[in-house]
């Protein structure tokens, strides 16, 4: 049996896994084609894992920890003499004799999760080509097998009294809490070994991790579009599981939505799954095994988003959810340029503090006003249209802070559409009349505003503490005829 080889003109050391001899070409010759005798490499044991480059290792979708296992990961450890064995076998991959280098794998192989560390250490460390083709086709199956290990331990340790060193645990954990709830989520995410490639991405950066969740996303809506089964955790009717949505809307919110790169005008993203009955009962009923760990990643998701279109969508899930973020994201909204006309996002935002009407919603008048400069048209009066008015973003917030500070925008000579509490954006406007024309009320407006707020900022808060010091209610004064104890 004979391989060809074309060798190009230029030093270098040829060793085929299967080759007893190494080719050694030197010089300036042209391309040249030579013939090697050649032996088929041995078979691994059928009891063995395959081995097969570029493929990960098969396994069952559905994985249970071993009924023996420990729920402390100390108990992983390996005996020193076993890793120094492992580190010789890594060694003699790159042996001169291929039966030598087989013989290697093979017992690699059956030594198993023992064999993590050294590979682990021989793709940073080792410059042996040889070594490296080896160790790339052996980590994978030696590296589910040390993920089994791992879950299998974490999974036992439900009361979460041990560190466990997992993908994207440590920030899981910081996101969706620590809890039992937390934890039997996460664990039953790692049940499905799909979800380990996923999880291992919480550590990129948000380029990579944006491009990663893309490629995801477009792979679950070709297979709900064209009803393909995948087994990823099992669609149920075309939706994904509680547990991938969880990892995705997890995913997502480690960054912004603009730092990822997400676009939602074309393809699917995390909030595609927002309407879906987990999230909607977790969310808005509070029920569900996984409400409360839920409903803190989708809370983190909608104070993630930073783009136009996904704030909207922050903000209209927060009203509809009636988180308690949900003014402090739409201040944070405010105090954002207005950019690529995403006014809209801030009249959402307006709508959203002004619907509260309450104490919290009256703390962000600042972030109100930074409005108040603001004039882009966000209602345009066109000719025949008697009850439509020209409004300006700078009037809807004006009349947001007047009902929120109990004022009547009439004391501004603003014109009002409806007379009860109104927060859509067309209840507040300018008018020409003949009195004046509409700029110059505005202007007007804005200044009575000003004077007012620099006057109420100097009246002393009601609930500021006083210069005196507080008595205790409950001390009972001495008598005049009682001594005082020593």
């Amino acid at each position: 049996m004979y391989k060809s080889f074309l060798l190009i003109a230029a030093p270098f050391t040829l060793a085929a896994p299967w080759a007893e001899a190494q080719i050694v070409v030197r010089g300036q010759a042209p391309a040249v084609e030579v013939q090697v005798q050649v032996q088929p490499p041995v078979l691994v044991e059928e009891t063995s894992p395959p081995v097969v480059p570029g493929t990960k290792p098969r396994a069952n979708p559905e994985f249970k920890p071993g009924a023996n296992a420990s729920p402390d990961p100390k108990s992983l450890a390996i005996p020193e003499n076993i890793l120094l064995k492992a580190k010789e076998l890594v060694k003699q991959l790159g042996s001169a004799s291929y039966r030598e280098r087989e013989s290697a794998s093979r017992e690699i192989v059956k030594m198993g999760r023992s064999a993590y560390t050294p590979l682990k250490a021989a793709t940073l460390e080792e410059t042996n080509p040889e070594i490296r083709l080896r160790v790339d086709i052996l980590l994978p199956g030696i590296a589910a097998a040390e993920m089994e290990a791992r879950v299998s331990c974490f999974m036992k340790d439900l009361e979460g009294k041990f560190d466990h060193d997992l993908p994207g645990w440590n920030k899981f954990r910081v996101a969706a809490g620590n809890d039992r709830s937390a934890r039997e989520l996460f664990a039953d995410v790692l049940k499905n070994k799909v979800y380990h490639g996923l999880l291992l991405a919480a550590d990129l950066p948000a380029n990579e991790l944006g491009g990663m969740l893309n490629n995801h996303f477009a792979d679950m809506q070709n297979a709900q579009n064209n009803n393909i089964q995948i087994r990823r955790g099992g669609y149920v009717n075309g939706q994904p599981s509680v547990h991938e949505i969880a990892v995705l809307v997890f995913l997502e919110s480690l960054y912004s939505d603009k730092a990822l790169g997400i676009n939602y005008s074309f393809g699917y993203t995390a909030a595609n799954y927002m309407h879906t009955a987990d999230v909607q009962n977790a969310m808005m009923r509070n029920t569900g095994k996984y409400a409360a760990p839920l409903k803190k990643l989708v809370t983190l998701w909608v104070e993630t988003r930073e783009t136009a279109t996904g704030a909207q969508m922050a903000m209209n899930f927060a009203q509809q959810w009636n988180l308690p973020s949900r003014m402090k994201f739409a201040a944070k909204v405010l105090e954002a340029p207005t950019e690529n006309g995403n006014w809209w996002v801030k009249q959402q935002a307006l709508l959203t503090i002004g619907q509260a009407n309450n104490k919290e919603a009256r703390e962000y008048i600042p972030q109100i006003a930074k409005c108040f400069d603001d004039t882009t048209v966000i209602q345009q009066q066109q000719p025949g249209q008697a009850n439509i008015h020209t409004v300006l973003l700078q009037d809807f917030a004006l009349g947001v802070a007047l009902q929120l500070t109990g004022q009547k925008p009439a004391d501004y000579a603003m014109n009002l559409t409806s007379t009860s509490v109104n927060w859509n954006h067309n209840n507040f406007y300018f008018k020409d009349d003949k009195t004046a024309k509409a700029e110059d009320k505005r202007k007007a407006a804005f200044k009575k505003w000003a004077v007012w707020y620099e006057a109420k900022q100097k009246e002393p808060k009601k609930d500021e503490p006083t210069t005196e010091p507080k008595k205790n209610p409950f001390e009972r004064p001495t008598p005049m005829n009682e001594n005082p104890p020593k």
